[in-house]
């Protein structure tokens, strides 16, 4: 009889016990994963900007626009306010001519729209490098 209850029991809990463990690991990777990405925009805006400043007359246009365009969307969607500080990013608006259908975001929103919500969400850092 103790035999059977002990099969019943292993039967049931093991599954449970099982799924309990995956359910928390695979919160804890993902949480990991997530914590360790959460400046990427961050490093992605001042690899731009870097390469803005540092590089001035050897990039060809279409670089330079890319780049203008991912330092700003980087700045207004994916960076948190005052994290810019003693950085200028206001290289001019974005043109689209250079970047011949080459697109720096996966959205809708426009070049200049991302421009202007970069700009206000960073009014410290709207001045001229």
């Amino acid at each position: 009889m103790n035999r059977k209850i002990f099969k019943i029991l292993r039967s049931a809990i093991l599954p449970v016990t099982t799924l309990a463990v995956g359910v928390l690991a695979g919160w804890y990777v993902g949480t990991a994963r997530y914590a360790r990405t959460i400046y990427r925009g961050l490093d992605e805006a001042k690899v731009c900007y870097y390469a803005l400043t540092h590089t001035k007359g050897v990039l060809d246009p279409q670089t330079r626009e890319y780049l203008k365009g991912r330092l700003y969307f980087n700045a207004a969607y994916e960076i948190q306010s005052g994290w810019l500080q003693g950085y200028h990013i206001d290289f001019g608006p974005v043109d689209d001519a250079p970047l011949k259908g080459l697109k720096f975001m996966k959205d809708i929103t426009t070049s200049d729209e991302v421009y202007m919500d970069a700009l206000k969400k960073h009014p410290g850092s709207t001045g001229r490098p």
